[in-house]
């Protein structure tokens, strides 16, 4: 059963990582469209890229927190 235990704590680590590394791709490169674009960029990319700045505070600060 401990086996089983450390197997699903792996798979889990995996998918966090991969989920925070889509995160936070997705989210520099609609920052980098917002700075390049500026005034013309479309109001979803400016709302991702607010968004991701703002997140990036309280999800940076949980990180260490556990580790």
């Amino acid at each position: 059963m401990l086996y089983h235990h450390k197997t699903l704590r792996r798979a889990k680590k995996i998918w966090v990582f991969f989920y925070a590394l889509g995160y936070i791709v997705v989210g520099v490169v609609a920052v980098g469209v917002w700075i390049y674009l500026s005034d013309s960029a479309i109001q979803s990319v400016a709302n991702m890229a607010t968004t991701f700045l703002g997140m990036m505070v309280p999800i940076a600060a949980q990180y260490f927190r556990n580790n």
